[in-house]
């Protein structure tokens, strides 16, 4: 019998990102209609002399917001090309999947109600593909549209936190669909001892259909609430340069291989965001923490319970030119009696991130501790020189972490900032195993 996610095939999955399209073609439709509705001066409507939008063509200081520092306001504002309702940009999806292009379709207070939509498609070089859309009352910030996390190497759910900093409106209320097909996932097994040659790849899909709300008490604090359904399906990686997961591993050594079970996912969380400035920080702190509970649709063995925090300090020393950033992370998972968590949900160590010594996926097990120090340091206002020092340990249960098997990395980096954002992160990092150079366009936290 075919699996369904309420109601629709999973097999239909390309029908349903194909409706994305005619949303994007749609919500461009709209925004005309609107603009051609109100924009126009008094006196002048339908003007194309007056309503250069008419063109279709983006406007100078659009196109200037690209390479700029002019970012509005609040300093968010003009960072990003725009065209109308559409967003176009390139990035990197997850771990593995290189570069590829993004366009959003953010359609705030439709038809002059409180109520907001949001689509997003990303398609990488690797033919990782991710898309996405909400509707309701959606976490807004000034002038862009709202932030999602897409990563499989984050821990679950503070990554979804992390993107709750600086949202205005108090209230937030949507339902939210997600679709990934990411065709070349790591595995090396499960443990802090799982061996490096036992690398391995694997492909996963998955649907997540959530509701979601939360309260923001001011951009800086703010609380959450949701509940999911989470559909997963695994099969063969797209690289043929490793050997495959199934030729490797069993349910046993990787749980949830064989049938990975469909999990509702209730989550509950915070976010405390008390730094001078969330993209570019020289002091105060973040703190966020998150509790979520699995349960198997099907009554099978997966289900588990989840406390996640991580926490982060700046410190300048004397001046902002001079900076101590740490960074403190734990996530627990408690499986029921009997139960397990499956491999592709437990929490992850390594990467440009976490432990940056390591390949992403290095390490994976029920609890997870990372630690991360660096000195900063500017010697002009857009570039930065650093050194750090990372540890992290992974274990089958919380009281196995007594940090006697600690894993570590150091090394240094050079990062290129504009006014308030990271553009270049390049570090190289050095462990035990390895020699890693990563270049990368956010900051490490």
């Amino acid at each position: 019998m075919e699996r369904t996610l309420v109601g629709i095939p999973i097999g239909s999955a390309r029908r349903l990102r194909l409706l994305l399209v005619p949303l994007l073609c749609l919500g461009l439709a709209w925004m005309g209609k609107a603009r051609a509705n109100s924009d126009d001066p008094p006196g002048q409507e339908g003007s194309d002399a007056t309503n250069p939008d008419v063109t279709g063509v983006p406007s100078r200081g659009e196109l200037d917001s690209v390479v700029g520092d002019d970012q509005g306001d609040n300093g968010e504002g003009r960072d990003r090309l725009r065209w109308g309702p559409l967003y176009p940009s390139v990035t990197v999806l997850s771990s593995g999947a290189k570069i590829g292009p993004k366009l959003q379709l953010w359609l705030p207070d439709l038809g002059e109600s409180p109520l907001d939509f949001h689509a997003a498609g990303i398609y990488s070089v690797r033919r990782y593909q991710y898309y996405t859309a909400q509707f309701g009352l959606l976490p807004e910030r000034r002038n862009r549209p709202p932030s999602f996390a897409t990563s499989t190497s984050s821990v679950y759910p503070l990554a979804q936190f992390e993107k709750l900093s600086g949202v205005e409106n108090h209230f937030v209320l949507y339902g939210s669909y997600r679709y990934r097909d990411y065709t070349e996932e790591d595995f090396y097994g499960v443990g802090s001892d799982a061996p490096k040659e036992g690398h391995a790849y694997f492909g996963m899909r998955d649907h997540f259909l959530e509701a979601v709300t939360g309260y923001h008490f001011s951009p800086r604090f703010a609380i959450t609430l949701s509940a999911g359904l989470l559909e997963t399906s695994l099969g063969p990686g797209a690289d043929g340069s490793l050997p495959q997961l199934s030729a490797q591993f069993d349910s046993l050594t990787a749980p949830g291989l064989d049938d990975p079970p469909d999990e509702v996912i209730l989550t509950t969380g915070a976010i405390a965001d008390l730094r001078d400035d969330r993209r570019s920080p020289h002091e105060g702190s973040l703190l966020m923490v998150g509790l979520a509970r699995f349960e198997d649709r099907n009554g099978g063995p997966f289900e588990f319970t989840r406390a996640a925090g991580d926490m982060r300090f700046y410190v300048p020393l004397f001046t902002h030119k001079h900076v101590v950033a740490a960074r403190v992370l734990v996530s627990v998972d408690w499986p029921d009696a009997g139960g397990q968590v499956p491999f592709y949900l437990q929490s992850p160590l390594g990467g440009s991130r976490l432990l940056r010594g390591y390949p992403t996926f290095r390490f994976r097990d029920d609890a997870l501790a990372a630690f991360s120090a660096e000195y900063r340091f500017e010697p002009m206002p857009k570039l930065e020189l650093a050194v750090f020092y990372d540890a992290g340990e992974v274990a089958e249960r919380l009281s196995a972490l007594d940090l006697s098997d600690l894993k570590t990395a150091w090394g240094g980096g050079i990062r290129v900032k504009s006014k308030n954002r990271m553009l270049l992160r390049i570090d190289v990092a050095r462990s035990r195993e390895t020699t890693r150079y990563l270049v990368k366009s956010s900051a490490a936290f």
